[in-house]
């Protein structure tokens, strides 16, 4: 039995996230302000009270801290998968983050743990845009829930543009 997780709320928790008990200290955003050009034209300077500067040298740097922090502790419970000499626990690209498992237990322990990890820096999984897809030939398994947020099951996902099928397919 082997499932396949697109986890691609992920990223996008972790830039609205509570950057203090993220990163402690600000000293690269305390006081920073924004403004919106459109057509040319500014709009109003606002305060900037969360996530990270766009543009600013060390925002990919923050960004990939946290990710990289929640996926050395999930990637110690996803069994992952092997094609031929090549174990695969997970895939990220950009604010997509893929999990692979042979068990749908071993890929909720695992999802368990990034919900207790995030929660720790302040984030939260947005569950709704949690997908879960079982490759093979049997029925998908029971729903999977976490709190009262059911997660969906789907039947094909694109992934850095080629469609990947419940059939195993790769169109």
């Amino acid at each position: 039995m082997t499932e396949y997780l697109r986890l691609n709320a992920a990223r996008n928790a972790a830039i609205a996230t509570d950057r203090e008990r993220c990163w402690g200290e600000e000293r690269f955003y305390n006081n920073s302000e924004s403004c919106v050009r459109v057509n040319g034209k500014d709009s109003e300077w606002f305060p900037i009270n969360s996530g990270v500067g766009q543009g600013c040298v060390a925002s990919p740097d923050l960004f990939n801290c946290v990710i990289d922090h929640l996926m050395i502790r999930v990637r110690q419970q996803v069994s992952g998968m092997s094609f031929g000499n090549f174990h695969l626990t997970n895939l990220e690209y950009a604010d997509d983050t893929t999990l692979f498992s042979n068990s749908l237990q071993d890929l909720s322990s695992a999802l368990s743990i990034y919900q207790t990890e995030a929660a720790k820096l302040g984030l939260q999984e947005r569950w709704q845009k949690t997908k879960v897809m079982y490759i093979g030939d049997r029925l998908h398994p029971s729903p999977l829930f976490f709190g009262t947020d059911e997660v969906q099951f789907i039947n094909s996902v694109i992934y850095l543009g080629s469609t990947i099928t419940s059939s195993g397919d790769l169109k």
